[in-house]
C-alpha cells in the first residue's frame, strides 16, 4: 500500500509539474469610436505556464471621417507620440508606425524572454507595477488577461 501510495504521489507530482510549463496564448481586441476616430488594438499573449513570454500588438487607426486639418494634428499628435517609442527601441522590442491612405498603424512586438522588464517599464513599453505597488518581475499570464477584460478588451476564440 505505501509503494502504491508513493507511486501516485510521484505521478501526481510528475503531471503537476508538466501542468506547469504548459503552452497558452490569448487574443484581445479592443473596437473604439469617438469623434471620428475608430481605433481597433489586437493583443496577443503567448505564455509558458503563467509567464508571458512574447507579447504583439497592432493597433489600426482609421482617421478618414476626419476633415484634412483634423488629420494633419493626429498624425503628429501620434508620430510624436509612437515616434518616441521607436526611438533606440530596447533588446526583445520590435516597433513600427505608418501613415497611409488615412490608416495610422503601430505593430509593437516584446520577446520577454530576451528583454529586460525594467527597461521595458523605464521607456515606457510596459506598466510594471502591481496592485500594492511593487514592481513586477514577470508578467502574470493571468492577471494581464484579467486586465484585458476589465479595461474592454474581448477575448478571441
Amino acid at each position: 500500500m505505501k509503494k502504491l501510495m508513493n507511486l501516485l504521489l510521484s505521478l501526481t507530482l510528475v503531471l503537476a509539474l508538466a501542468g506547469c510549463g504548459k503552452e497558452q496564448s490569448a487574443t484581445y481586441v479592443l473596437n473604439f469610436s469617438q469623434d471620428g476616430v475608430s481605433m481597433v488594438d489586437t493583443q496577443v499573449y503567448q505564455a509558458t505556464g503563467d509567464i508571458v513570454t512574447q507579447m504583439d500588438e497592432n493597433v489600426v487607426i482609421d482617421l478618414s471621417a476626419l476633415d484634412d486639418t483634423t488629420k494633419e494634428l493626429m498624425v503628429a499628435y501620434y508620430d510624436e507620440f509612437y515616434g518616441a517609442m521607436g526611438t533606440d527601441v530596447p533588446e526583445g522590442v520590435t516597433f513600427s508606425s505608418s501613415y497611409e491612405n488615412d490608416i495610422y498603424t503601430v505593430n509593437l512586438s516584446m520577446n520577454l524572454k530576451e528583454a529586460d522588464l525594467q527597461v521595458l517599464g523605464e521607456r515606457g513599453y510596459l506598466l510594471l507595477t502591481s496592485e500594492n505597488g511593487e514592481t513586477v518581475k514577470v508578467i502574470s499570464f493571468k492577471q494581464t488577461c484579467e486586465y484585458c477584460e476589465a479595461n474592454g478588451y474581448v477575448l478571441q476564440q
